[in-house]
């Protein structure tokens, strides 16, 4: 994927820098072809981009987003969570991939870093937590601080499991509600609806 300049937030130590809530997305790729791994860092990348998030660099056989960054968005749980969903529907048919995604969110502190490219370093345990979470589940894994948050708009399930494992509340995604899903649409036609209105006002 090609842009003018390229955004990546890497993980790492940070002794000074701003506070920032994040939320961080960390796929740890257990099995895979090539292809797949090829294929499944495709989507991966289109889907952060295009919410404006930032795609980080991490271990091999694990990928990194980063929600809330360098842009400021509006309920970035949800968007992280969305993401996720897309990349379990887009990567279904991948017969070889086993997978695990993480998601956590919390207060970091984050410091940019200037040169040909642009990082972020990210000192937390928001990264900490989703890491552990995709190492330790198939599914899409999210921390009590998710649930907690926007639990009204996602179904997901208590892992008993996974909740003993960490010794707090783990959930699963089951799904994000119909009307989460078409929100964005909702907003743009309303929106639309509102300029017309103008419109017709100033044309009297």
């Amino acid at each position: 994927m090609k842009q003018d300049r390229e955004i990546r937030a890497i993980p790492t130590l940070v002794l000074e820098g701003n506070k920032q809530d994040i939320t961080a997305l960390f796929i740890h790729i257990k099995r895979a072809s090539k292809e797949e791994k090829e294929k499944l860092l495709e989507v991966v990348a289109k889907k952060v981009y295009l919410r404006k998030a930032v795609l980080g660099q991490s271990e091999p056989g694990s990928i990194l987003a980063l929600f809330n960054l360098p842009t400021k968005q509006y309920r970035h749980e949800l968007e992280a969570l969305k993401v996720a969903e897309e990349i379990k529907k887009e990567t279904r048919d991948f017969k070889s991939l086993i997978m695990g995604i993480g998601l956590h969110t919390g207060r970091a502190i984050i410091s940019p870093v200037r040169n040909d490219i642009v990082h972020y370093t990210c000192l937390g345990d928001a990264v900490d937590l989703a890491k552990r979470l995709a190492l330790k589940s198939d599914e899409v894994a999210l921390s009590k601080a998710i649930y907690d948050k926007i639990g009204g708009q996602i179904k997901a399930k208590l892992s008993e499991k996974l909740s003993q494992s960490f010794g707090m509340p783990i959930y699963t995604l089951v799904k994000i509600s119909e009307r989460e899903k078409y929100e964005p649409y909702i907003k743009e036609f309303v929106e639309k609806l509102k300029e017309e209105e103008a419109k017709q006002k100033k044309s009297k």
